[in-house]
């Protein structure tokens, strides 16, 4: 007799959670739907600990690289091409001068593509 009471108890423990968390999320649905909320609960729900506006990486969207520096990376890649592009898209857009492209090109090793070329 004692054995079954102590195997009850656990079971209807188990039932009565699933029951309170059952009314939990139904009444939030129902609340959901008055307020004119999507019906997928689960998409509003935070997918990890860091969401889309806290997360270390959105921090940097806004940080301006400079072309210059940008240009060396490419260059050092051997992808001269790239560094004339984004040079040139500084120059229309008066970030830099021309000057500055020339003097860019004339103190590297590797000779690029000179913006009268380009």
């Amino acid at each position: 007799m004692i054995n079954t009471a102590i195997s009850v108890v656990p079971v209807a423990l188990f039932l009565g959670l699933n029951v309170i968390a059952g009314i939990h999320f139904f009444k939030r649905r129902q609340s959901a739907s008055r307020c004119n909320v999507s019906d997928n609960l689960w998409m509003s729900m935070p997918l990890s600990a860091f969401s889309e506006n806290d997360h270390p990486a959105s921090f940097y969207d806004d940080v301006d690289v400079d072309p210059l520096t940008e240009a060396e990376i490419y260059v050092i890649y051997g992808r001269n091409k790239d560094a004339q592009a984004v040079l040139d898209s500084a120059v229309q857009g008066g970030r830099i001068s021309t000057a500055q492209v020339d003097q860019f090109w004339s103190s590297r090793k590797t000779p690029g593509v000179t913006s009268a070329n380009a």
